[in-house]
């Protein structure tokens, strides 16, 4: 068998060269990891008997190594049935159900790791390694004292980015975290000077303007209340003669009005009834 060089720049493909899988890989690399939803319900997990969980076809996709470039998919073509063990009489536990990657067995394929009993349990973190790489796509509940799995105690956990996600090809990828921290950072920016400017104003509008407007409103009042002074309304049951009037007042007596006689019409006297003295 031909050896095959590894080297550090790579091309794919090129005429007559020999390639290892790594190589390969490479077709891949800007796909993101995660189930491939080929079969539109993916590694579809169901309860089984007593306690047993049965998961469904699926397509994944994997890298090889932590931070690697390019990856392996993995395919379950048919149901896959794990057998859980007993409960554990006093505390629960949370059981994984993933996906691993093995480079020292060259292997890939589904696995069943026991969660450990507690009376505050804790889940399986998927382990990323220069040697192996896997996801988690379920959590299995397994209830203290419970003979039984039921569908309610399976939880998904494709949707989980960190555990697994799902895979994006190469073309189809965005990089949105470069550009929803660059908008977190210019709002949280925009937050803080908006702060600074309502901050500078609300202090000036205590010190200074605020001050001034209440001058100018209490300015209006006395203006208003002089105005009160100046006019002086005189009705029928409280007219005021000439010689008791003040100076500088105006005097409106209301009943200073003549009937024309004529439709009913309503003629004023020339100087409404006003008269300053």
């Amino acid at each position: 068998m031909k050896e095959v060089k590894k080297m550090a720049q790579k091309c794919f493909p090129l005429n007559d060269v020999d390639y290892l899988a790594e190589d390969l890989r490479l077709f891949h690399a800007g796909r993101t990891v995660g189930v491939m939803q080929v079969t539109g319900n993916d590694f579809h997990t169901v309860a089984g008997a007593g306690m047993q969980t049965i998961v469904g076809k699926g397509v994944a996709y994997l890298l090889t190594q932590i931070d690697g470039l390019g990856g392996v998919v993995y395919a379950n073509t048919d149901n896959v049935v794990f057998n859980h063990d007993v409960a554990d009489a006093l505390f629960n536990r949370y059981d994984a159900i993933i996906i691993r990657y093995d480079k020292e067995t060259n292997a890939c394929a589904l696995k069943l790791i026991k969660g450990t009993p507690s009376s505050e349990p804790t889940k399986y973190i998927p382990k990323r390694s220069e040697t192996e790489y896997e996801l988690v796509i379920k959590y299995v509940y397994i209830v203290a004292g419970v003979g039984t799995i039921t569908n309610s105690d399976i939880k998904d956990a494709i949707l989980n980015e960190e555990l697994c996600g799902i895979a994006v090809d190469t073309l189809a990828k965005i990089p949105t975290k470069q550009y929803d921290d660059q908008m977190k950072s210019w709002i949280s920016n925009s937050q803080a000077d908006f702060k600074k400017w309502f901050d500078d104003i609300k202090n000036q509008l205590t010190e200074d303007a605020a001050g001034n407007l209440q001058n100018q409103i209490n300015s209006l009042n006395n203006k208003v209340n002089d105005l009160k002074d100046i006019f002086v309304v005189m009705e029928e049951d409280s007219y005021i003669p000439p010689e008791e009037r003040k100076i500088g007042r105006l005097y409106f007596n209301t009943t200073d009005r003549v009937e024309s006689g004529f439709n009913n019409e309503i003629r004023v006297s020339p100087n409404m009834g006003l008269k300053k003295v």
